[in-house]
């Protein structure tokens, strides 16, 4: 990659700690010669929200974020300007339970980031087309919830419901992601774990 010698002075924000996002934010930063200010930011909703409110120039976050962040604003001014990785849909269930497809779904419970990600709605278009129902978004949740014969979401963020799972009491994880999420791969060195394919 040819590197403009003379740049201005720019702040890159980029996701948290040991993410490809901060990766590839590093190898900027230093091939520049430090003339970038780098910030890191565990929130990333914040990264897109400061770039489109311009208190940051530039940012590197996953695609499915930029799709969320334009679905749930109208009024953005966010431009995108290249695509550095390939990202993935993970859907990933125990390794010893009985799911097999998203037709085994019914009476589970899926975590998802939130109900206006591009996750959900890929979710949502799968189970129409699979005429499972539309999924519906459990409020309260408690380990004595009664689950009908319908497919539940969560919200929560990466690190709850990565743990909810964790810990059996949700039963699917519904996720967009690069390669090398450490979350996944933390789960996957604690736990067995599957990955479902759609056919």
């Amino acid at each position: 990659v040819n590197i403009p010698q003379t740049i201005p002075e720019l702040t890159l924000v980029c996701g948290e700690y040991k993410t490809i996002s901060h990766s590839i934010a590093s190898i900027i930063y230093f091939s520049i010669e430090n003339k970038f200010k780098l910030n890191v930011f565990t929130d990333r909703n914040s990264i897109l929200g400061d770039i489109n409110s311009n208190k940051f120039n530039l940012g590197i976050c996953y695609e499915s974020e930029i799709l969320d962040f334009n679905m749930m604003n109208e009024n953005h001014s966010i431009n995108f300007v290249c695509s550095l990785n390939r990202e993935y849909l993970f859907f990933i269930v125990k390794n010893n339970n009985n799911i097999f497809s998203i037709r085994n779904l019914k009476g589970k419970i899926i975590g998802i980031q939130h109900k206006n990600s591009y996750a959900f709605t890929v979710l949502k278009i799968l189970c129409e087309s699979y005429d499972l129902g539309e999924p519906q978004i459990l409020g309260d949740f408690s380990a004595n919830t009664t689950l009908e014969d319908k497919i539940y979401v969560i919200e929560a963020d990466i690190n709850t419901n990565f743990n909810l799972f964790y810990n059996n009491h949700i039963e699917a994880l519904f996720y967009f992601s690069g390669l090398n999420n450490p979350y996944i791969l933390s789960l996957s060195s604690k736990t067995n774990i599957k990955f479902i394919e759609f056919n």
